[in-house]
C-alpha cells in the first residue's frame, strides 16, 4: 500500500542530477514546505517552522528538472510519501520523508510577485434579482 501526497513549497538548492552505470537518471530535490501556523489567544499568528521534504523524479522528465529548476523556485509535487533511513555524517542514524516517483511542476520563481485576482464586484441581492429579472424578459422573478 502506498500513501499518495501532493504539496507545495520553495526549493532550499538546486537540483541534483545522478545517472547510474544503467544509464537512468534520479533528480533530487529539497524543498520547504510551510505548516499552518497557530492561532494565538490575541487573534495573531506565528509560524510553524517549515518541514523540509526530499522530492526524487526519475525518467526523462529528471534532466529536465535538473535544467530548468533552481533555488528559490516555488514548485508543486506530487508522489509516493516514503520514510528513508540513512546515516548522518556523525554517523548517527537519521530519517527523511521523501516524495518518490514524482510529477512536479513549477509555479513560480524567487523573483516572481504573487499573482492576485482583482476583487468581485459586490452586488446586492436587489441588484442581482434585477439582473436575472431582465435576463428572464421580465420585471418580476418567477417564484
Amino acid at each position: 500500500m502506498s500513501t499518495t501526497v501532493q504539496t507545495t513549497g520553495r526549493l532550499g538548492a538546486d537540483p541534483e542530477l545522478k545517472t547510474f552505470q544503467s544509464g537512468k537518471q534520479k533528480c533530487e530535490l529539497r524543498m520547504a514546505v510551510k505548516q499552518r501556523g497557530d492561532r494565538q489567544a490575541d487573534g495573531s499568528w506565528i509560524d510553524r517552522p517549515a518541514w523540509w521534504i526530499s522530492v526524487e523524479v526519475w525518467g526523462a522528465q529528471a534532466a529536465t528538472i535538473a535544467d530548468k529548476f533552481h533555488k528559490g523556485d516555488l514548485i508543486d509535487a506530487r508522489g509516493e510519501l516514503e520514510r528513508q533511513t540513512y546515516t548522518k555524517r556523525d554517523g548517527t542514524p537519521g530519517e527523511k520523508l521523501v516524495v518518490a516517483f514524482a510529477k512536479v511542476e513549477k509555479i513560480g520563481t524567487p523573483g516572481q510577485a504573487q499573482q492576485q485576482q482583482p476583487p468581485a464586484p459586490v452586488v446586492t441581492a436587489q441588484q442581482g434579482a434585477q439582473s436575472l429579472a431582465n435576463a428572464l424578459g421580465g420585471d418580476e422573478i418567477p417564484f
